[in-house]
């Protein structure tokens, strides 16, 4: 006779699987999406396309910065 075996998932500890995102990085992933917006905007209102333009590489650095250092601590 066949034997029924089920399948349960593998249970991961942290080091294992994903890890979970902590609150600081939560913050800087918000600023990150959140600050180019505010440009945008403006950029939209003064039909100048240069504030958005300019806004996002260091949005995007700073924002990327701050979740590897949140991820440390």
């Amino acid at each position: 006779m066949l034997k029924k075996f089920e399948l349960q998932p593998k249970k991961m500890n942290q080091k294992e699987g994903r890890s979970r995102m902590n609150r600081y990085q939560k913050i800087a992933i918000g600023v990150m999406l959140f600050v180019p917006l505010i440009f945008l905007i403006v950029s939209l209102l003064m039909d100048r396309w240069g504030f958005f333009l300019w806004s996002l590489a260091p949005s995007f650095t700073v924002g990327m910065t701050g979740f590897f250092v949140a991820k440390d601590k």
